[in-house]
Order: structure tokens, then C-alpha cells, then sequence
């Protein structure tokens, strides 16, 4: 199982962590053999590679339009706004 958690720095930067869990198997050895080239991969594929691609080119928008299935994203928004309050000035 994976956890990434997103905090916003300022207007340009945000702090990410990642954490890894994965099912104890009753080995150190072999949750390394697992856990490693997990990592790796991801950090390869997801920091390296396609993210960051993408979110070069990614700007906020206000009031994105969004579909059924983007999920609750203004409420989201709503959420963090009151724990970033004044972190982040707001664009209007």
C-alpha cells in the first residue's frame, strides 16, 4: 500500500512524502527484495519520468471543470484551504 502526502510550501512548491507498506511475509530479506525494486521503479517512473512532465506544464485553475467520476475535488479543496490558511495566497 502506498501513501503520498502533498503539503504546500508556497505558490510554487509543494512537499511530498511517500510511504511504502507492504504485507509482513515474515522476512526482512525477502520485504527487501520486494520493497526495493518497488521503490525504485516508482521513483523512476512517477518522479523522474511522467510526473514530472506533466505538472511542468500543470497551473491551478480556480474552478477546474470536472466530470462525475473526478470525485469531490472543490470540497478537497475547501478541507486544505482551512488547514493552508494563509500559506498560500488565494488567486481570484
Amino acid at each position: 500500500m502506498f501513501f503520498i502526502g502533498v503539503m504546500p510550501i508556497d505558490r510554487e512548491r509543494v512537499y511530498k512524502t511517500y510511504r511504502l507498506y507492504l504485507k509482513d511475509v515474515g522476512s526482512q530479506q525477502v520485504l527487501k527484495q520486494i520493497g526495493r525494486p518497488f521503490v525504485e521503479c516508482f521513483v523512476f517512473e512517477v518522479e523522474q519520468e511522467q510526473d514530472l512532465e506533466v505538472l511542468n506544464f500543470k497551473k491551478h485553475l480556480s474552478r477546474p471543470r470536472l466530470c462525475g467520476q473526478d470525485g469531490p475535488i472543490h470540497a478537497y479543496r475547501r478541507c486544505a484551504e482551512a488547514y493552508c490558511a494563509g500559506l498560500i495566497p488565494r488567486q481570484r
